[in-house]
């Protein structure tokens, strides 16, 4: 689809995440005497239009992204001859001149995702055996802990439940744990005898530091009677010690309420390991992948808001108005609860999910996205 010239030297504009209709613009300062988010987002779309005003042909990794540049292109005051709003062939043909490339999987990683299809035929170890040399040392003790208290009455062999996700404001990751909050903590963890895992580089340190003691505070017990341990990994994991993760992982969370592309959920894909992820087209690979097919979609936007049983500082807001708020939000919330609880008590179900996930993930490697 793109519009090769020959009297001029070419420009493809290839779009990997539209800043300007994204969170990126509330990392401003608002306090600042430069405007603060105001002029990012601004600054975002002029440079966005600019890019597409200028190309040949351009290329983006989701339909939302897609329908974003679109938008701009409309709005653009340099092209609207171009693009009239009212002549609905001009609009559509413009459309179609924004092509959606999503990356193919890592080669090194989709190396060691068929190594597993290797050692099946050859009647070697399990999947879940394969990589386990390059566990993290605390996730192997929770996983061996795990295994001792399932004893024969869950015939599970993936335990884990994890979100890999950088830690900053706009991947979301606080939206994982007040999903295992609501689920039951870790009372439903240890039920359901799965360990939870938070992988991801600290990129704004305070909101790490909150995030991490939440998700210990939902997760964890240290009680002698009640123990359950939590996993918290913050720092860059390599390609082997995530295939390590994802051969004993049932299902991984994908918090990001928008995210260009999100290539953990090819990656996790590819070691048969389904992901929730947010629906309607908000999350790139979820296309490649399959909203309804190869991922769980759900409505991840309701678990933005922080889910709290006490106040912050014990006197802002009466107990009566705590109990309301959590309680209007539990309802919302419950038909999104009860569907990731059924399908975690499925391993049928979640099996024929992860099954269509890894055939897309290893369909789409470097090769066939060449080609």
């Amino acid at each position: 689809n793109l519009r090769w010239r020959k009297d001029r030297v070419n420009v493809c504009y290839y779009n990997f995440r539209v800043y300007s209709s994204s969170s990126w613009g509330d990392q401003g300062n608002n306090n600042s005497s430069d405007g603060g988010t105001a002029d990012y987002n601004q600054f975002y779309k002029e440079m966005e239009q600019l890019s597409c005003r200028l190309a040949d042909g351009i290329i983006c990794l989701s339909e939302h992204d897609r329908c974003a540049l679109h938008k701009l292109m409309l709005q653009d005051k340099e092209v609207e001859d171009e693009l009239n709003p009212t002549c609905c062939h001009q609009e559509q043909k413009k459309v179609r001149e924004i092509t959606i490339l999503p990356p193919p999987l890592r080669g090194d990683v989709c190396k060691l995702a068929r190594m597993i299809d290797q050692q099946h035929q050859e009647g070697g170890v399990s999947s879940s055996s394969l990589f386990n040399m390059y566990l993290p040392e605390k996730a192997r003790k929770a996983l061996d802990y795990a295994h001792q208290q399932q004893g024969t009455t869950i015939p599970q062999q993936r335990l884990f439940l994890t979100c890999i996700s950088r830690l900053s404001p706009e991947k979301s990751p606080h939206i994982f744990v007040n999903l295992l909050q609501q689920l039951g903590g870790v009372d439903f963890l240890r039920r359901h005898c799965l360990v939870p895992i938070l992988c991801g580089a600290r990129s704004v340190e305070s909101y790490a530091e909150e995030v991490i003691q939440s998700f210990k505070n939902v997760c964890s017990s240290d009680d002698d009677d009640s123990f359950w341990p939590c996993i918290v990994i913050d720092h860059h994991l390599g390609p082997k010690e995530l295939a390590a993760i994802f051969s004993h992982t049932v299902l991984n969370v994908h918090p990001c309420l928008y995210d260009a592309y999100g290539m953990t959920l090819v990656e996790s894909a590819a070691f048969g390991v389904p992901s929730v992820v947010n629906c309607g087209g908000k999350v790139g690979a979820a296309t490649l992948l399959g909203e309804n097919e190869g991922c769980v979609a759900l409505d991840l936007s309701g678990m933005e808001e922080e889910i709290r049983t006490e106040t912050t500082d014990g006197k802002n807001d009466s107990n009566e108005e705590i109990d309301g708020s959590v309680k209007k939000l539990n309802e919302m919330l419950a038909p999104r609860i009860k569907h990731t609880a059924s399908l975690l008590r499925s391993c049928s179900t979640l099996a024929q999910v992860a099954k269509e996930a890894r055939h897309r993930a290893l369909g789409w490697d470097e090769l066939s996205c060449c080609r």
